[in-house]
């Protein structure tokens, strides 16, 4: 649970200018669409692209990054057979699309999600098409958010959403958009508990052992923990990347191992919903 605030500490290194990093088809790729309507298409698809993270660098802000995570009307291209006719599909009508690669499938899911600010829910939502990170009884989304420096890129946070299936909406824990120096800390963690709250409101159980674990993150001593583990991360990290033989394999090693280190909190909240609850 610690890594899930240890970005507010990082965070506040760097203001950002972004640039969006797409996944972005240009030939067509095997895939299965399943629409708002509950229709299924199996097929090939071409022409999606979709933000599935952010380059950053010192200067700007963070708060219109999700604009770019928003449901265009843009059409892309489908076919059922590979030589078949091609149709043209509304990205706004598609609720789900999985691109099957040989080794893993990639998911991106059309939501409506509602902010969290102030440890209130917004009674306003948006529509944001997403990578889907992890599946379960509850789901776990996101964009992660890299910084660029001396010509290399690191990740250092993901701009999450946390929805259960069957849910109409999914929650945003963090307001990036309000987010400041001051009080990031003390938001994130009420955006933290206030989505807890609401995605685990059928499982007291639940919502009470994370409420202990959000206690404990308040002492200067589990601070000064969640500093120490971050700046043991980083030396593994830097020794693990050591094994890449290329510039690009060290760093897709780096990022890789803190992609898992940034996520580390959200899973474990993820596991203990499904060994907790019914």
């Amino acid at each position: 649970m610690k890594s899930l605030c240890t970005f507010v500490f990082v965070l506040f290194f760097f203001t950002v200018n972004a640039q969006t990093i797409y996944f972005n088809n240009n030939e067509f790729l095997p895939a299965l669409i399943e629409l708002n309507s509950g229709e299924k298409m199996e097929g090939f698809v071409k022409d999606f692209k979709q933000p599935r993270g952010f380059m950053v660098s010192p200067m700007g802000s963070f708060g219109k990054l999700e604009d770019n995570l928003t449901v265009k009307n843009n059409k892309i291209s489908f076919k059922k057979e590979e030589k078949g006719s091609v149709e043209k599909v509304d990205v706004s009508t598609i609720k789900r699309i999985e691109f099957k690669g040989e080794m893993d499938n990639e998911v991106f899911e059309h939501l409506k999600i509602k902010s969290i600010k102030k440890g209130k829910i917004m009674d306003d939502y948006r529509d944001v098409f997403v990578p889907l990170i992890r599946e379960g009884k509850l789901n776990l989304y996101g964009a992660f958010i890299s910084v660029s420096q001396g010509g290399q890129s690191q990740v250092v946070m993901v701009m999450t959403y946390i929805k259960k299936p069957g849910d109409e909406f999914g929650y945003a824990p963090v307001d990036f958009e309000n987010l400041t120096l001051f009080s990031g800390q003390e938001a994130a963690q009420e955006g933290f508990s206030r989505a807890i709250e609401t995605v685990g409101r059928d499982c007291p159980a639940f919502v009470e052992k994370m409420k202990l674990e959000m206690e404990k993150m308040n002492s200067k001593e589990e601070r000064k923990k969640m500093l120490a583990d971050y700046a043991t991360t980083q030396k593994e990290i830097a020794e693990a990347s050591k094994k890449g033989k290329t510039k690009e394999d060290r760093e897709a090693i780096a990022n890789e191992y803190q992609m898992n280190y940034m996520l580390k909190g959200y899973l474990e909240m993820m596991h203990t919903y499904e060994t907790t609850c019914p």
